[in-house]
């Protein structure tokens, strides 16, 4: 699920390179634009019918085209992004209503901007149904598929983003707070970043009521997983039931502190797999909690954040900028963040073996997740090892304590790097700032005193000698 939330945020990225300010375009046709592009998601769809119903036939035949298929999938993920970068750039899609149809209305336009890679992404889920269903057993209809993909990935992961764009651009009709970020570009920053971590703080409430999921009600299993986060130290505001209906196998913790802090099960989890097992996919979870792994990716979030900050504050005038930064995050999000989540995974592996005293059943549970899934145990996710290196993993940890030891220091090694990442970008984006700040100090006097000087001459062209040289003198 985490990779498809990487997708839709190097959608993002992209957008970001589309340049702003820019005015009409000679023979523009608003109209032939969005048929073209209406075109190209159709176009797009069909190949996703054909790629997926080739790949639906002999998935199951030969097993070997597992890995493969995965990423012909990939593949074909990414072709949107070549496709949504050719509307925006070559057609020109936001135009449409930039020029020709202006909508004035705060945290629009990246909605529109947006909305074709949105378009396609839906699209897509139309002929991956096919394969999820052959891979899944899933006996799960297409409008539960869709309405979970719709609720659990797209809506959770998109409107804290058009909510933080809403909030900044509602706050910038203000004149006090447009001349504020003109004057002081970094406010906004110090805005965005205060209101992204509010989001966070509240986003386990918004992701109950989005995820359609309901408290799970008092029973012996309960009474175990309340047990296992008492036994770890770990606060937990509730216990939910989260209601795919198409058979997704997950569990999830979401929350920094106790009072936020949810822990969701979903309901073909509970259904497949026996209480044992559960207990040992939620100590899993309680790992994340444990070993503080929410609070580390928001550190690497921010670490990512000042070397964005440096990079627009370093070169503000350079047509490069954008380049960088979107190259930049695509690197942090595919190797940096992918080689830490799957450490991050393989510590909460270790932590719940630790929890439950059972490596057998956690390794039981990770073999059933396998075959429920459609049997793939050598594929790895980017957030996840494959099934098999983490069994493996697993068993060299439990049989060879040194190995277990060897890792655990290898994490706090980790640590320390990001945090001498976070504190570097840190300190590196406030000189940066500092910098910018007496270079723009020294504009506005300039400015100040060149503004003096024509309110000078006005006053001694207009024979105000007796206010006029006073001000020239100053």
């Amino acid at each position: 699920m985490i990779s498809k939330f990487i997708y839709l945020i190097l959608g993002l990225l992209v957008l970001q390179l589309y340049p702003t300010g820019i005015g009409p375009v000679e023979n523009y046709n608003a109209f032939n634009a969005a048929v073209q592009t209406a075109i190209l998601l159709a176009a797009y769809t069909a190949a996703g019918f054909g790629l997926f119903f080739y790949l639906k036939n002999r998935v199951t035949a030969y097993e070997f085209l597992r890995p493969a298929q995965r990423y012909l999938i990939m593949s074909y993920n990414f072709a949107l992004l070549l496709v949504y970068a050719y509307i925006l750039f070559y057609l020109n899609w936001p135009l449409i209503w930039k020029v020709d149809y202006p909508v004035d209305f705060p945290g629009a336009d990246i909605f529109l901007d947006y909305a074709p890679y949105l378009a396609g992404i839906i699209l897509s889920y139309l002929p991956s149904y096919m394969i999820e269903r052959r891979l899944r057993k899933n006996p799960a209809s297409l409008g539960a598929y869709l309405n979970f993909n719709l609720r659990s990935i797209i809506l959770t992961a998109l409107l804290p983003v058009f909510f933080l764009n809403f909030v900044l651009e509602y706050a910038a009709q203000f004149r006090v707070m447009s001349f504020a970020f003109q004057l002081y570009p970094y406010m906004e920053w110090l805005l965005l970043i205060s209101l992204f971590l509010l989001v966070f703080y509240l986003s386990p409430f918004f992701m109950r009521f989005i995820w359609g999921a309901v408290a799970m009600p008092k029973s012996p299993l309960r009474a175990r997983l309340e047990g296992l986060c008492a036994k770890a130290g770990i606060k937990c505001s509730n216990f939910y039931v989260w209601n795919t209906r198409c058979g997704i196998l997950n569990a999830a913790i979401a929350g920094l502190s106790g009072f936020t802090r949810h822990i969701f099960i979903t309901d073909a989890l509970l259904e497949k797999f026996s209480d044992d097992q559960i207990c040992a996919v939620i100590a899993h979870e309680i790992g994340h909690a444990k070993k503080l792994h929410i609070a580390k990716y928001i550190l690497l979030f921010f670490s990512s954040f000042f070397a964005v900050m440096a990079l627009t504050y370093s070169q503000p005038d350079s047509s490069l900028v954008l380049i960088n930064i979107t190259l930049f995050m695509a690197f942090f999000w595919i190797v940096i963040f992918t080689a830490m989540s799957r450490r991050f995974e393989a510590e909460a592996d270790m932590y719940a073996v630790e929890l439950t005293g059972n490596a057998e059943t956690f390794a039981s549970a990770l073999d059933s997740l396998a075959e429920l899934s459609g049997g793939i145990r050598n594929m790895p996710s980017i957030t996840h090892s494959s099934i098999a290196e983490r069994v493996h993993f697993l068993w060299l940890t439990v049989l060879f304590p040194e190995y277990a030891a060897k890792f655990r220091s290898h994490m706090k090694r980790l640590l320390t790097i990001v945090f001498v990442f976070f504190f570097a970008g840190l300190a590196g984006t406030g000189f940066i700032i500092s910098k910018e700040m007496k270079n723009r100090d020294k504009q506005l006097v300039q400015l100040y005193y060149r503004d003096l000087d024509y309110y000078g001459i006005d006053l001694l062209q207009q024979e105000r000698y007796s206010e006029g040289i006073p001000v020239m003198q100053e």
